[in-house]
């Protein structure tokens, strides 16, 4: 199934020379430039016991990380970073750091990670009231191994619950924003550029 976001553009104010478009499409790129040095790739060696259970896994997994420290601490999704046997941080410029597994909330399947490495850029967080239905959600992240890349949409819904491999999670953000492999862990910001989420899981409905 395919989904065409129509957007309506009526009233937005016009500068001189730039269309309407033209002021989105800068805004859009401003909040893209703004929030990739604060997006990693996080590589994850497995353990050899994870792979032997499963058959044809990898020997590695890659998917996403946010800097919420300039101290190093990242946040990620858990579910590739409580199996590894040892895990690796690839930060926006190409620095590589090995990177320890400080803590996991299993409540909300987020992972806490720290890098010893100096220049790093922390996220702004939005406010919990910003964050509403209908708000534009720019995704950045690394999916399929593409390192800072960046797509669009929306926030859906609030509040979602989800069951993810037989365990409940309640207060989830919708977005529709296109979510792929290696998404996870990634950051979705609002058009002030500030973090409103975290990629946490896709949902594939049965029959479509």
């Amino acid at each position: 199934m395919n989904v065409v976001l129509v957007f309506f553009l009526l009233s937005l104010p016009q500068g001189p020379g730039d269309s309407t478009l033209e002021r989105i499409e800068k805004e859009i790129v401003a909040v893209v430039d703004a929030t990739r040095p604060s997006v990693v790739q996080v590589v994850a060696e497995l353990d050899d016991s994870v792979k032997n259970r499963f058959g044809s896994m990898p020997r590695s997994v890659r998917f996403t990380g946010i800097v919420v420290a300039a101290d190093g601490h990242i946040l990620t999704d858990c579910l590739g970073a409580q199996v590894a046997r040892r895990l690796q941080v690839v930060l926006h410029d190409g620095r590589r750091f090995g990177a320890i597994l400080k803590a996991i909330d299993p409540a909300t399947a987020i992972a806490l990670l720290k890098v010893e490495a100096e220049g790093l850029k922390p996220v702004v967080f939005a406010e919990p009231e910003a964050i509403r239905q209908g708000t534009i959600a720019v995704l950045v992240s690394n999916p399929a191994g593409l390192a800072q890349s960046s797509t669009l949409g929306f926030i859906s819904g609030l509040n979602r619950s989800i069951v993810v491999g037989g365990v409940r999670f309640d207060d989830m953000i919708h977005t529709s924003a296109p979510v792929q492999s290696g998404d996870l862990g990634g950051l979705l910001a609002n058009a002030r550029g500030s973090v409103v989420g975290m990629i946490h899981s896709r949902y594939i409905p049965d029959g479509i």
